[in-house]
């Protein structure tokens, strides 16, 4: 990364304290539940789930951002199919505003992405000053936004593990496959050790139906309880269907292409479900951005 000239650098300050200043002044408003999309393993179908929850979503009358930090395997434009843009790095080098740099689908005006750049390891390296208004940007979109939705990469390397716990839950994705469940029940694992109070729903993907989502479900559910004490909730079940390999192939979310689907019918299903919870309630930005800004100095308690 290019270094700062002593004008670009007080530059940046001054700025950072501008936002800084903002959000406290906004500190007690209302901001975006902040949902972690992870899986255990790779190939589970979770970025396409992402998006077409964040799609449905935003046909719901949600303003939604998705942060796609599924590093080196980012394709959050490719199944919108959207050309890729401005990363989060980027944006803090280059000290462009978020109409500059967060893209948005035809389809969806309220929903927008950006990518993580390439790799979470790149925005530890960033500067304190970059850190701060990188954290101000954050706490700025919290603000902006109902729901933001972080993709995070499959496993649970140590950023992408410290990134998820700043979230107000975590959505793991498996499949009936017993390998993708008996990762998913590692993930868990993982997060319950990192923070014990997240709360940690579990959705199924590419089952035969609801009913057969609710029995891997049930097993994971078991299982965590059993052997770690924690309790997880269902997210929701999501069939196997052939429109989603169409869709995919057609780059476009199948909730807006085969609307109808089977796939389809049951991402809105969840949506609603998640709109109707409790959990979706929007808390404030204070603890999201103390949470972020403890992650960027590189807080790993």
């Amino acid at each position: 990364m290019a270094a700062m000239n002593s004008d670009q650098a007080a530059s940046l300050r001054r700025k950072a304290e501008r936002l800084k200043s903002h959000g406290n002044k906004a500190g007690a408003r209302e901001g975006a539940r902040i949902l972690a999309v992870v899986s255990g393993k790779g190939g589970v179908g979770k970025t396409n789930v992402a998006v077409n929850f964040g799609a449905s979503l935003e046909k719901s009358g949600k303003k939604v951002l998705l942060i796609d930090l599924d590093i080196g395997m980012a394709n959050v434009d490719i199944i919108l199919g959207e050309p890729s843009g401005c990363s989060l790095p980027e944006m803090i080098e280059n000290d462009l505003p978020s109409e500059e740099v967060l893209q948005k689908s035809a389809a969806y005006p309220n929903l927008s992405f950006i990518s993580g750049g390439n790799g979470l390891s790149e925005i530890m390296e960033l500067d304190q000053v970059r850190k701060n208004l990188l954290t101000n940007r954050l706490d700025e979109w919290s603000r902006t936004f109902d729901v933001i939705l972080l993709d995070l990469g499959a496993g649970a390397a140590k950023d992408t593990l410290n990134v998820m716990v700043t979230a107000d839950q975590t959505v793991v994705v498996t499949t009936p496959e017993p390998a993708a469940v008996t990762d998913a029940y590692s993930v868990i694992k993982l997060i319950h050790g990192k923070k014990a109070s997240m709360p940690v729903n579990i959705l199924v993907n590419k089952c035969r139906d609801d009913k057969h989502g609710r029995h891997i479900y049930g097993h994971l559910s078991d299982v965590c309880r059993q052997f770690l004490g924690k309790e997880t909730g269902y997210f929701g079940a999501v069939p196997m269907d052939e429109s989603v390999w169409k869709a995919v192939c057609s780059q476009t979310p199948y909730t807006t292409g085969y609307p109808k689907s089977q796939a389809s019918r049951a991402v809105q299903r969840l949506t609603k479900d998640y709109l109707a919870a409790d959990g979706y309630r929007p808390k404030t930005q204070v603890n999201f951005a103390a949470r972020i800004s403890a992650w960027l100095r590189g807080n790993r308690k």
